[in-house]
């Protein structure tokens, strides 16, 4: 007995517990009982649960709903709940809430993720039955609903009043919303088979806003037909607080919306697809909308006019399948003070089963203005500034709707054609600058775009692949002042425009003024012409160039100046991909018939083989071969040469890499090479192989105009030269066994090494270079030369230790020099021996014969006005000599002058036993000789001295030349040589 009882306190005990924990625990566990129901949605919070048999109370209740919204209602009470529990009674219950609060989602938040029970099952839009909606609404909505406090916050907080009323006996649920000036109107009817829907939006003071009627009958148990009307007033509805999206749209909005709704559809009203027969027509009327700023870079008012009617036919929603169009009207764009945008005039009809629009207008560009200095299109076009527009284009096209099929990538297409026309005479002009400085001239401008002819865009289905045709583009660019303009010409232009991007065109285009290009460089009479195919898809680009030419009649500049000037690619490829691009050419021409630089003019034509153009970021690589056939080189010295050029070239980033070979007749010079294009610094490696001259193959044939042609001999070269001049810079020459000829003289066996190098702006030598000639002939022969020849920092040139043998003697000197500033210098020359009869035999005299030996001592100098000599010394060696001189004066000169006639006998037979005097030597070339002759002659007073005073003037260039005029130079040359 004891036992049981205590058995049936323990259970007494156990349920009170049981009941306390849910009694204070009832909030969460309504929470945790009721979210599941909710699905996408959630109560985050309860508080101040009061169950009762006659009503249930709460203080507040927090929700979270699955667009992002929140709701916070306080002081509920839900009177008669069991009507609303109990579904199989008369649902009396009733629903006040003191304050109800609902905060939109904010924008492009995403919505808080719900969580649900892992056995919840989603609602299938398959579920969401018309008529179960209209029963549950009768069955679940409580009698009334009053809300004394309504507030809906966005940028702005909105209050009102909500009050919804059923009534079961006329099937009718009434709600009636009121705010500070507006109130909203639902009435929602069921009768028999037919649902009624209205709806009024008033303005208190300004009366009706909008108003709805909506009539659906039940045509079968699965479908409605529906007729819906819509009317609205956009001024009064632009005044009330509208969400951001329609916000945008509505200052200044006008006119009055009249529309009407007809169609069939299923009892599930999710099921899109089993809609049909729909119907959207939008009465005459006149509307002006406001476009936010963002779009066009102002505020811009859109109007739009329908004519009698506006109205679409569509069999069927999803997918859509238009049945017909009927209705015209106009549409204006006009950006905030500017002309008006766009004028376009549209009508729609439906011509066998097929609905087609046509639209004609223009579009007045100048009104482009703002969105072209609007931050959005600057910002994508930061190194390019589009300031102002102007310009018409008249348009005109036509479209054919179709039934919605899927295209391959899953996109929808819903036009079988579709046609834009813009019309002749069409014209763009904009006017753009370069923000900083413009190396080319090319600061500020205007780009100007002109249609002579139809440019026609057309696709067979949209989407989906345009074409685009033209005969004709015509452009034109021009430099602010009008100092610099490029006109072009597009023509034949074909293009394929989808996901990918297909054109071909041809391209002519000219600069009748001076063209300005970088480095202050200018081309005149600038023209080009040119195929053009380029392919662009996704972020890659092809471009591909035939055919291109390109002439200009001067290329001027700084520091050169061109003529007749041709650029030829018969192809050209380039491929763009993430801003990486690659450019090639097989071959590129680039012909000039004059190009002068400071010293120096050619003609020719240059050709790049195999050109390989690489820039990714900051790094730009060029490769290429490069060759040329007989380009013509001329001096400012008159010097020419026809040189052939084979090499190739490397250019990474500003550092530019070569090699080349020149060849020229019998020369050939191969080099390496570097230049650096941000600091114009470089060096280039040369080598002048070792090359065999001869008088068939002399150094002549290479270079024209030379002073000194080698005929005979090998000559090679090396070194370094750079760009300013560099310390490392040094040349080599070495010369074996040559010859070569200056005017009519010549020089042959030639041998030596000559190393110069470079220090500052002077190439010195660093130690005397032997040299040997075997023979120099100016008329008179020199022989078996031997000196050492050195520079200095001073540009002292110093011939040292010079020996030689003339006329049976010899000449020397310990050093010659000569300053090439043409500062002046001495020295002396020792000529010991000369043999006056090798000097007669040399002059071939007839009336002139000597025998004897002579000694001379000439102080020698030299400056910028060349060599002069001042009291030289001549002197005779005993015992003497003979001289004949037969006529060494005229007749007129011996008549009437005894003494003359006694020296001119004496000169016909003199054997003299000293000889001396002095000589002179001005660089006027006309040489002073005194001389004192002591002797006898025979033919007049042969027992006694004769002493003879000789003043002789002969001008000494004159002299050789005559001596190089009485011999056969080749003749001679060639005896040398053998």
């Amino acid at each position: 007995m004891q036992r049981r009882r205590a058995l049936l306190l323990a259970a007494i005990l156990i349920i009170t517990a049981t009941g306390s924990w849910i009694w204070l625990d009832r909030e969460r566990l309504t929470v945790a009982l009721i979210n599941p129901l909710l699905q996408t949605s959630r109560i985050d919070s309860l508080r101040g649960l009061q169950p009762g048999i006659d009503a249930i109370t709460v203080d507040e209740v927090h929700l979270s709903l699955a667009s992002g919204a929140s709701m916070r209602m306080e002081d509920l009470r839900l009177s008669h709940p069991w009507g609303l529990i109990f579904t199989g009674e008369r649902n009396r219950s009733r629903l006040s809430i003191a304050s109800l609060q609902y905060t939109p989602p904010q924008p492009q938040a995403e919505a808080a993720p719900v969580p649900t029970s892992a056995n919840d099952k989603a609602v299938s839009a398959e579920d969401a039955s018309l008529r179960t909606l209209i029963a549950l609404v009768h069955k679940t909505l409580p009698e009334h609903v009053q809300v004394e406090e309504f507030r809906w916050f966005d940028d702005t907080m909105h209050r009102g009043q909500l009050h919804i009323a059923r009534n079961d006996d006329r099937q009718s649920v009434k709600a009636n919303a009121t705010f500070d000036r507006q109130e909203l109107t639902l009435l929602l009817r069921s009768e028999g088979g037919q649902l009624h829907l209205s709806a009024q939006l008033d303005d208190k003071k300004d009366g009706r806003i909008l108003s709805f009627t909506g009539a659906l009958l039940a045509d079968t148990s699965d479908l409605w037909l529906a007729t819906i009307t819509l009317q609205s007033d956009l001024q009064k509805l632009s005044q009330l607080p509208l969400p951001d999206k329609l916000a945008q749209f509505s200052p200044g909005a006008t006119g009055a919306v009249s529309a009407r709704l007809q169609a069939r559809l299923p009892d599930r009203v999710l099921r899109l697809e089993e809609y049909s027969d729909i119907s959207v027509k939008l009465e005459k009327s006149s509307i002006q909308l406001a476009l936010p700023q963002a779009l066009l870079g102002t505020e811009a008012a859109f109007n739009l006019t329908v004519d009698d009617h506006l109205e679409v036919k569509l069999a069927a929603l999803r997918p859509l399948e238009a049945k017909s169009l009927s209705g015209s009207g106009n549409i204006t764009l006009t950006p905030k003070d500017m002309p008006t945008l766009l004028q376009a005039r549209f009508a729609s009809t439906t011509s066998q089963g097929q609905p087609q629009i046509t639209a004609t207008g223009n579009l007045n560009l100048q009104a482009l203005t703002p969105w072209l200095q609007s931050s959005v299109l600057q910002d994508k076009l930061p190194d390019l500034r589009l300031t102002s527009a102007a310009g018409k284009l008249q348009f005109q096209g036509s479209a054919t709707a179709k039934s919605l099929t899927a295209l391959p990538d899953g996109r929808q297409s819903w036009l079988d054609r579709f046609d834009l026309s813009l019309l002749p005479d069409s014209w763009l002009e904009l006017s753009v600058s370069q923000p900083g400085a413009s190396p080319d001239g090319w600061q500020n401008g205007k780009i100007a775009i002109h249609l002579p002819e139809v440019l026609a865009v057309r696709t067979d289905q949209w989407p989906g692949k345009m074409q685009l045709n033209s005969a004709e583009i015509r452009l034109r660019a021009q430099e602010k002042d009008g100092n610099i303009s490029v006109n072009a010409q597009l023509q034949q232009i074909e293009c394929s425009l989808l996901t990918q991007t297909r054109c071909s065109l041809e391209i002519v285009a000219e600069s009748p003024e001076p063209l300005g290009l970088p480095g202050a460089l200018t081309l005149e009479n600038f023209s080009m012409n040119s195929e053009l195919q380029f392919h662009t898809e996704d972020n890659q680009q092809q471009w591909l160039l035939s055919q291109a030419e390109v002439w200009a009649d001067d290329l001027k500049g700084p520091s050169l100046q061109a003529e007749r000037l041709s650029l030829t690619a018969p192809q050209l490829q380039c491929r763009v991909t993430n801003g990486s691009a690659h450019c090639e050419s097989m071959e590129i021409t680039a012909a000039f018939s004059t190009l002068d630089t400071p010293g120096l003019r050619s003609s020719g034509a240059l050709t790049f083989s195999d050109v390989q153009f690489r820039q990714s970021g900051r790094r730009t690589e060029l490769n290429a071969g490069y060759h040329a056939n007989q380009i013509r080189l001329k001096t400012a010295e008159n010097y020419a040469l026809n040189i052939d050029i084979q090499g190739n070239l490397l250019l990474e980033d500003a550092m530019l890499h070569g090699e080349s070979q020149l060849l020229s007749g019998p020369v050939k010079l191969q080099a390496q090479w570097q230049h650096n294009l941000n600091n114009a610094e470089g060096t280039a490696d040369f080598t002048f192989p070792k090359t065999s001259f001869s008088r068939t193959h002399p150094l002549s044939r290479a270079i024209e105009g030379l002073p000194v042609d080698i005929v005979a001999g090998t000559l090679s070269a090396s070194g370094r030269y750079s760009w300013p001049m560099g310390t490392k810079d040094h040349i080599h020459l070495q010369l074996e066994q040559a010859a070569a000829v200056f005017g009519d003289s010549f020089a042959a066996g030639v041998a030596g090494e000559i190393s110069l190098y470079r220090r500052g702006n002077l190439w010195l030598t660093d130690q005397p270079q032997a040299v040997q000639v075997d023979r120099v002939d100016f008329g008179l022969p020199i022989e078996n030369i031997h000196f050492s020849i050195s520079l200095d920092e001073k540009r002292d040139l110093a011939f040292n230790a010079v020996n030689a043998q003339l006329l049976g003697g010899t000449l020397e000197s310990s050093r010659l020099v000569w300053n090439l500033d043409g500062e002046e210098h001495t020295g002396k020359i020792q000529i010991q021996g000369i043999s006056l009869s090798e000097l007669a035999r040399e002059m071939e005299a007839e009336n002139f014969a000597a025998t004897g030996t002579l000694d001379l001592e000439i102080p020698m100098a030299t400056s910028s006005e060349g060599v002069t000599v001042r009291r030289g010394q001549v002197k005779a060696r005993p015992p003497g000599g003979r001289l004949r001189y037969y006529g060494a004066f005229s007749p007129q000169m011996l008549s009437g002058n005894p003494q003359l006639k006694l020296l001119a006998g004496a000169l016909e037979d003199y054997n003299y036993r000293a000889l001396s005097g002095t000589l002179d030597y001005p660089s006027s070339g006309d040489m002073r000789m005194q001389l004192k002759l002591v002797g006898r002659s025979q033919s007049v007073a042969a027992d006694r001295d004769l002493i003879i005073n000789l003043n002789l003037e002969n001008n000494i260039p004159d002299m050789l030349r005559s001596l190089q005029a009485s011999r056969d130079l080749t003749e001679a040359l060639e005896k040398t040589l053998q």
